[in-house]
């Protein structure tokens, strides 16, 4: 609604805070609660219909009796006049990007009866964090965080000791009994069923492809003089597991704000449906195939292939109680009671136990009277429910002297399920000169073994078998079984160390490392055997940028000119917001290197996001290939069993410029990127009729991690004031890996790789125009490899862009666009020097590169609170419109970029 639609009515009439809120370029308690008056209003005019609405509007006021208007007209009158100064009011307020490693290491894994069985890779991930917090008036904020971490590498599905023996010889992993009809002997129980000296205890483990997981939560923030409330909520989805939560945190304050008091409470409903893979001999489900009800294991087809799938749901509440102190100026004391309650499918679908049953009928055989024994590889079984009860508390202590500070806390919990819990942990937070801040820390862990946790379980009686020579789960003597080494008793220490530096722009950098060792040992009064022990350390990297403090900087650089007079108006010092209208201010979000700062001093910090689709079809050329076509011509004289049925690709860009002089600035980019397909059998192929497909017998997999680094610098060749000509030289530095492989340990194919390996050029030449409120532009770039190729045998094929673009600004913070792209880049040159699995069109290097044209529509947005300074919030969707495609190759979709640039 604009203000001219509403007759003002007399000033009189309004209340002295409206009147004042009216008026206000700053939006401050007052209009907030005039506006969420109207607000409310106004959702009840919706709700009933537009006519009431329109009647309210048009309704005359008695020029007589002014202050007796309808309070429904005054309000929504009130809330016209406060309108534009929401727009000023609403500003970005905080953002940051976190981005970590992780990785296993340690573990005491079976090896096979020679020691010669590949050691798989141990689990890896890489993760990346982006939150931003939205003022939307000065007591209401928005705050958005997103989250995703890649997992791959292996983890231990089972634990049993070392060697197993048949009466004919060595076995290489504990068998089921439905895989072969030779009993196990394995070492451990004698005929009075005690257990006798045995070989070491090892993990057997397990491999995958690489998963995914993402994260988005948004949060809503409520200020009072002393109190404050938080509501969120937020999604989280991997490919076989997906949760949805809700959150409430609130806090009051008393004491003249030196006590608060906290409370919170958040549920989590969540969906398990894991993959189990092709029924196998030697693992038996047979606990949740065909349930009736709750958690199950059914056999389904899928794109024709037989496959377990394992569904079920668990619930969790939790909430908390919290006592902040302040005990004098430099010291503070914090208290803390959390309760959690679980309950439905609290098991791992992937984790499995050995259960071995010794009948002391049968008469002792081999190896000084050691039973027979009959093994059973079993999903774990866990209670449907569990409620746990934790106390912390915290000491902070601020010292003058050095200009640092100590926390120290301690947390104890405990579970119906057996577990006690100690955690200690200390941190020292040391300020340095200019802004450095180092922080040492070092945690402790202990717990003891859940009721129901044995390594592995061997029970002195006959196997409880039906007619079909199964387990009968009914007659297990137990209800409850895990070996899973995160419910042992064990301790674990810890060590970490983050640096940061907070610069005066409100830019803060920090970088981080924690080393970690979980051992039996550890544990408060001893705990599990070595074999569970392992170690992983985890590296990250932060930025966050309080806008705020920069804001506030800037306009005091800017007050600080002022005062010099006249003259300061030149001034080229950064702090000027000079940026918003610079040439190439509003590209489009899917150009890059197409900006240029011709400010000396300016930096400009920005984050890039794109996402790519692939589906539907498979090309020859131009037109769609058939699946008899694809299978004889695509796969050379292997053969095509199976062909793409989507892909996507995601890259998260941090993209860093500065200008040392008007006519140079100097850039960086680096890249975070994940990768996902799943695969089809192709019709009347072998995969077709139940086979294994799509690399180790799964139909999806994916990769991520941090993509390759680009450097390089900008160049002014011509400048009107009005149109520009810049040329750039960039440098990409193989820092994504091209490594990435399957669970059996085959390479991914080559689009799923995260960089080129190669060292590669990258020139652009660009070209920016404006007139009025019309703008274009124009670039050339391209990719040239500079080497044959990479570590991993192949290189990626040089490419070449063109584009160009024209706009329009709307208003002063709105702008659309349109683009036009050209691509042409050549196939892949070499191959894969290592095992691949050949079974799909992108195994191939002749299914990459050609030729391709897209047409681009997007929007240009002013940033709340920071259009002075020129930052923007840009969005492209590209729709492919002519593809020409080297060999068989998935059509593409399209794709939608986002950019957001903040100027300093």
């Amino acid at each position: 609604m604009s203000t001219g639609a509403v007759k003002r009515p007399p000033a009189a009439c309004m209340p002295k805070a409206a009147a004042v809120a009216a008026t206000d370029r700053r939006l401050g308690p007052a209009r907030a609660n005039l506006i969420a008056r109207a607000y409310r209003w106004v959702v009840r005019c919706v709700r009933r219909g537009l006519p009431p609405l329109r009647a309210v509007c048009n309704a005359p006021v008695d020029p007589e009796r002014p202050c007796e208007a309808r309070g429904t007209r005054r309000a929504l009158t009130l809330a016209a006049l406060a309108l534009p100064g929401i727009a000023h009011a609403v500003e970005v307020e905080d953002a940051g990007l976190l981005s970590s490693h992780y990785e296993e290491g340690g573990r005491s894994v079976w090896r096979g009866p020679t020691g010669t069985v590949k050691e798989l890779a141990p689990i890896r991930v890489d993760s990346l964090q982006a939150g931003t917090g939205i003022r939307l008036t000065d007591r209401l904020k928005l705050a958005f965080t997103y989250l995703q971490d890649t997992w791959s590498g292996a983890t231990p599905i089972l634990t049993s000791p070392e060697a197993f023996l048949t009466v004919s010889g060595a076995s290489a992993f504990p068998l089921s009994s439905g895989r072969t009809s030779r009993d196990l002997v394995p070492y451990g129980l004698n005929a009075s069923g005690q257990r006798v000296p045995q070989p070491a205890l090892v993990h057997m483990m397990t491999s995958a492809s690489a998963e995914t997981r993402r994260q988005a939560v948004a949060t809503l923030t409520r200020e009072w003089n002393e109190a404050a409330l938080d509501v969120g909520v937020g999604l989280s989805e991997e490919p076989d597991f997906s949760s949805r939560f809700g959150q409430v945190n609130a806090r009051w304050d008393f004491n003249q704000k030196l006590t608060s008091l906290t409370a919170g409470a958040s549920y989590t409903q969540s969906n398990i449906d894991a993959n189990l893979g092709p029924p196998t001999t030697w693992t038996d489900y047979g606990l949740y195939k065909d349930a009736p009800s709750g958690p199950r294991v059914t056999s389904v087809t899928v794109d024709g292939v037989t496959v377990q799938k394992f569904s079920g749901e668990r619930s969790d509440w939790s909430a908390s109680l919290g006592l902040k102190q302040v005990l004098d100026r430099n010291t503070t004391l914090s208290m803390g009671l959390t309760h959690i309650s679980e309950s439905g499918f609290l098991a791992n679908p992937y984790k499995l136990v050995m259960l071995g049953f010794a009948d002391p009928s049968t008469p002792p055989v081999l190896f000084n009277g050691l039973l027979v024994t009959r093994v059973f590889n079993v999903a774990e079984s866990r209670p449907s429910r569990r409620n746990e009860w934790a106390l912390n508390a915290a000491l902070a202590r601020y010292f003058a002297a050095p200009d640092a500070a100590l926390r120290m806390s301690y947390r104890y919990a405990q579970d119906d399920w057996g577990i006690r819990s100690h955690t200690l942990e200390g941190a020292w937070s040391q300020a340095l000169r200019r802004g450095w801040l180092v922080t040492p820390r070092v945690r402790y862990y202990s717990q003891t073994a859940a009721d129901f946790y044995q390594p592995y379980f061997l029970l002195l009686q006959r196997a409880p078998v039906n007619a079909q020579g199964t387990l009968d789960f009914g007659r297990v003597p137990l209800q409850y079984y895990s070996s899973d080494h995160r419910l042992s008793g064990y301790g674990a220490v810890s060590g970490g160390l983050m640096v940061s530096k907070r610069f005066a722009s409100g830019l803060r950098l920090e970088a981080g490392l924690e080393h970690y060792v979980h051992a039996g040992g550890l544990k408060l009064g001893g705990g599990e055997d070595s074999y569970a022990d392992f170690k992983y350390w985890v590296f990250n990297l932060g930025l966050a940028l309080d806008l705020t403090a920069a804001s506030a900087v800037q306009a005091g650089e800017r007050q600080r000119y002022a005062a010099l007079g006249d003259h300061a108006h030149h001034s080229d010092d950064a702090s000027e917001p000079h940026h918003a209208d610079h040439l190439g201010g509003l590209l489009p979000a899917g150009v890059m290197g197409g900006d240029f700062m011709d400010q000396a001093g300016a930096f400009m910090l920005g984050y890039r996001f794109s996402l790519s689709r692939q589906a539907g079809r498979v090309l020859r050329g131009t037109q769609p290939a058939s699946d008899a076509d694809i299978a004889a011509n695509a796969c050379g004289a292997v053969g095509c069993t199976v062909a793409p049925k989507q892909m996507s690709m995601r890259m998260h860009m941090l993209d860093l410029m500065y200008a040392p002089a008007d006519w140079f600035n100097l850039m960086a980019m680096f890249q975070f990127m994940d990768m996902d397909m799943t695969m089809r059998p192709l019709e009347g192929t072998v995969a077709s009729g139940g086979g294994e497909h799509a690399h180790a017998g799964h139909d999806h997999h994916a990769s991520g991690g941090p993509g390759d680094t680009s450097i390089g610098a900008l160049f002014r060749l011509w400048s009107t004031g009005s149109q520009s000509l810049h040329f750039g030289l960039g440098i990409s530095i193989p820092t994504g890996a091209v490594n990435k492989k399957t669970g059996a340990g085959e390479y991914l194919d080559y689009g799923m790789q995260l960089g080129s390996g190669t060292w590669d050029l990258q020139p652009s030449l660009t070209y920016n125009g404006r007139s009025g409120r019309w703008f274009w532009g124009t670039q050339l770039s391209g990719t040239k490899r500079l080497q044959s190729a990479n570590r991993s045998g192949y290189a990626l094929g040089d490419l070449f862009q063109a584009t160009a673009w024209t706009g329009r600004s709307l208003t002063d913070w709105l702008a659309v666009t349109v683009r036009g792209l050209r691509t042409i880049q050549d196939a892949i040159d070499g191959q894969f020097n290592g095992p691949q699995m050949l079974m799909g069109p992108p195994d191939f290097p002749g299914n990459y590169g050609g030729r391709f044209s897209d047409l681009g529509l997007g929007l240009s947005f002013a940033v709340p609170g920071r259009a002075a300074h020129g930052d923007r919030i840009n969005l492209e969707w590209l729709q492919p419109i002519g593809d020409s495609v080297n060999g068989y190759q998935l059509e593409r979709s399209g794709s939608l970029s986002l950019n957001w640039r903040m100027m300093f």
